[in-house]
């Protein structure tokens, strides 16, 4: 098993968060996001706790992107700022298809 190194009030969930796989989760203090967005989505920003950070790529899908560093204060204003360029796989919404592509 999984020793956790810095306490056991922590764990990894994985899988589509532009679902509703976050409703009823307690807000998050970080946020590790390994696909593009094609912009910031509101509700991974939302799901910051007050002082939580967030890294997420952000820019045109099948293209370079930047990575963001988004950080939630603690009067619940957010700031963000680029990393660095990453060329990323798309984040997709469940609408989409596999691929991340959709015509139109």
């Amino acid at each position: 098993p999984l020793q956790p190194p810095h306490g056991t009030n922590w764990r990894i969930l994985h899988g589509n968060a532009l679902t509703d796989m976050l409703e009823g989760e307690p807000p998050f203090s970080a946020i590790h996001v390994g696909a593009a967005a094609d912009e910031m989505p509101a509700e991974l920003v939302a799901a910051l706790a007050p002082g939580g950070r967030m890294v997420i790529p952000v820019g045109p899908r099948y293209s370079y992107q930047s990575l963001m560093l988004v950080e939630k204060g603690a009067d619940g204003s957010v700031r963000s700022h680029p990393l660095m360029d990453v060329a990323y796989v798309p984040l997709t919404r469940p609408s989409e298809m596999e691929d991340g592509y959709r015509a139109g």
